[in-house]
C-alpha cells in the first residue's frame, strides 16, 4: 500500500467511525435533538412550527450516520467524500457563531452521549473539515462505483433514517438519560438530602398581561386561572440542611406528592401528557383502557404534565384520574414521547412506553 493510499484509508476509517457516532448518538434521541434545536432558533430569534424540528432532527441525524456508515463501507466514496465535506462546510462556521455568541451550553453534536464546550467542538469541526477536503481530494483512490457500492451507499440512508424514526415514533433505541428503565427514583432523590424540618413549595407564575413573575403558595387558587397566568417555575424550599434536589418532583393543590409516588406499595403508572386537553382519540382509548386494568389489579393511577392545568382530573371515556404537574424538562427527560406511560414499582422505573406502544393485558 503506497503512501497516498494509506492516508486515504486512515483519513476514511477515522471519518466514518466519527460521523457514524456523532449520527447515531442524535438518531436514538430525535426528541433531545429536536430541543437542542429549539434553542438555537430561540437564540436566533425564530419561531418555527414543532414538526420541523422533529423534520430537522430526522433529516440532521440521518445524514450523518448515513455519511459515517457509506464511507465506511467505502461506498460510491467520490460522493460520499463530497457529502462529507459540504456537511463540515455547512457546520464549521455555524459552530464558530456557537462558540463566540454561547446561545446554547452544549452544541448538542453529539446528544446526550457525550457533552463538549462550543470551543472545542469549533476546534473539533476545523480538523475534521481539513480532513473531509483531505479525503475528497483523494477519492480518487476509490474504485469505480458498482451497483453493489449504489446498494451499500442507499442501504446506509434507509438504515439511519429508519433508525431515528423507530426512536421519535416509539421511545428512543438506546435510552441514556437519567430516568431510564431500572433508575431507582428513590436513590435519586433522596441522595444527599438531610430532612430537618419543612418543605416549603412555591409556585411561580407569570403574568400575561403584564409579563411580571409572581410567588404562589400551592394553596393559593389564583394561580389556577390560565387565561391569567402562565406557569414558569417550582421552587422547592427545605428548611434545613439540604445538599441536593432531585428534579423529579409531582405536585398538586394538595402539595408534593413525590414520596407518596416512592414510597407505594403499589406498582404507579404515570400518564405522562404534553397537554392534557390534546389527545388523539386512539391515544386516550389506550390510555383508558390500561387505566382501568392497572385500577382493577389495584394499583395507583396518576395524569402527569407540565401544561397549566384547568381541571384537576384528566377524563379518559370513562375514567377519572387525578392529575398533577411536573417540571418540564424533568418530564422530557423521563418520557420521550408527547403522550406515554412511565412505571413505578419501589420506588424505581420498570417500563416505559409511547402512548401508541400501549397494549392492554401486557
Amino acid at each position: 500500500m503506497n503512501g497516498k493510499r494509506l492516508i486515504y484509508t486512515i483519513l476514511r476509517f477515522a471519518l466514518g467511525v466519527l460521523f457514524l457516532f456523532s449520527g447515531f448518538a442524535k438518531a436514538i434521541d430525535p426528541w433531545g435533538t429536536a430541543i437542542k434545536f429549539g434553542e438555537y432558533f430561540a437564540a436566533m430569534g425564530l419561531n418555527s412550527p414543532e414538526w420541523s424540528k422533529f423534520a430537522l432532527s430526522i433529516l440532521l441525524s440521518g445524514l450523518e450516520m448515513g455519511l459515517g456508515i457509506s464511507v465506511l463501507l467505502g461506498a460510491c466514496m467520490k460522493l460520499s467524500s463530497f457529502g462529507l465535506l459540504c456537511f463540515m462546510l455547512i457546520f464549521t462556521p455555524l459552530t464558530l457563531w456557537a462558540a463566540v455568541a454561547e446561545p446554547v451550553e452544549d452544541c448538542g453534536c453529539f446528544g446526550d452521549l457525550l457533552k463538549i464546550s462550543n470551543w472545542a467542538t469549533f476546534g473539533k469541526n476545523l480538523v475534521l473539515l481539513l480532513m473531509a477536503a483531505m479525503l475528497f481530494i483523494l477519492a480518487e483512490c476509490a474504485k469505480r462505483s458498482s451497483w453493489l457500492n449504489w446498494l451499500k451507499f442507499c442501504g446506509s440512508f434507509v438504515i439511519s433514517f429508519g433508525i431515528g424514526l423507530y426512536s421519535l415514533l416509539h421511545l428512543p433505541l438506546i435510552d441514556v438519560l437519567s430516568y431510564k428503565v431500572g433508575t431507582s427514583l428513590v436513590e435519586a432523590v433522596r441522595t444527599g438530602i438531610t430532612f430537618d424540618g419543612d418543605i416549603e413549595t412555591t409556585l411561580i407564575y407569570r403574568n400575561l398581561y403584564t409579563g411580571e413573575n409572581k410567588e404562589f403558595k400551592l394553596s393559593d387558587p389564583e394561580w389556577q386561572d390560565a387565561a391569567r397566568w402562565e406557569y414558569v417555575d417550582t421552587r422547592i424550599v427545605q428548611k434545613g440542611t439540604v445538599k441536593h434536589h432531585a428534579d423529579f418532583s409531582v405536585f398538586g393543590t394538595e402539595g408534593n406528592i413525590t414520596e407518596d409516588i416512592l414510597s407505594s406499595p403499589r406498582r404507579v403508572y404515570l400518564l405522562c401528557l404534553a397537554s392534557p386537553t390534546d389527545i388523539n382519540e386512539s391515544c386516550r382509548t389506550r390510555m383508558a383502557g390500561l387505566a382501568r386494568q392497572a385500577v382493577g389489579n389495584g394499583n395507583m393511577v396518576l395524569g402527569i404534565t407540565s401544561s397549566l392545568i384547568s381541571d384537576r382530573d384528566l377524563y379518559l371515556n370513562d375514567m377519572l384520574i387525578p392529575l398533577y404537574n411536573m417540571d418540564a424538562t424533568a418530564l422530557k427527560t423521563m418520557l420521550r414521547a408527547k403522550y406515554g406511560v412511565v412505571v413505578i414499582e419501589n420506588g424505581t422505573i420498570i417500563e416505559k412506553r409511547n402512548c401508541r406502544d400501549i397494549r392492554i393485558g401486557n
